[in-house]
């Protein structure tokens, strides 16, 4: 049997692909995500906003990812280190949107997809300390975020969502 990482190819987000019948569920946060790519991802890549890649396995589209540059203001969230030498802001990459196709959710893919991610940002060529995301307090994903490592750097939220924070640094030693 051949290992899913094995059957998983990323590549760019071009105009060419065909997005119309990618869907990562029917809870609000899916729709919202899976709506994201054909109507905002690819405008917003092309301005230099964020960086889209899309996910295969073999040739179906299973998932994406969408990254874009943050920082974090170390002195607002307590869970995370409150300075870093003379510095109470890090920069961070914030992982804007990830999404499985609901066909493929359970299998593993997620987790690729994050291993990509924190390969991706550990190899820029620039300092960046964490991965950021805001994750919807009803979303079960909230649960797979911090098994995938993340911590919540402020569980109190804004308008129903959580800041999840990733230590690249502290989660390498």
């Amino acid at each position: 049997m051949t290992d899913l990482s094995e059957r998983l190819s990323d590549r760019p987000l071009t105009a060419e692909e065909n997005l119309s019948e990618f869907e990562c569920g029917s809870e609000h946060w899916a729709v919202d995500f899976a709506g994201f790519l054909p109507e905002n991802a690819l405008t917003e890549q092309a301005l230099g906003q964020n960086k889209t890649r899309l996910f295969y396995l073999d040739d179906d589209l299973a998932g994406f990812v969408f990254l874009l540059a943050s920082n974090i203001d170390l002195r607002e969230h307590s869970a995370l280190p409150n300075r870093l030498g003379r510095w109470s802001t890090a920069p961070a990459v914030l992982l804007g949107q990830i999404g499985v196709h609901s066909k493929y959710q359970g299998k593993g893919i997620g987790a690729l997809l994050m291993s990509w991610t924190r390969y991706e940002v550990s190899q820029m060529s620039l300092g960046v300390r964490f991965i950021i995301l805001h994750c919807d307090r009803e979303n079960p994903a909230l649960s797979w975020y911090i098994r995938e490592g993340f911590i919540e750097a402020d569980p109190e939220g804004t308008e129903g969502l959580i800041l999840m924070a990733y230590d690249l640094i502290s989660s390498s030693i």
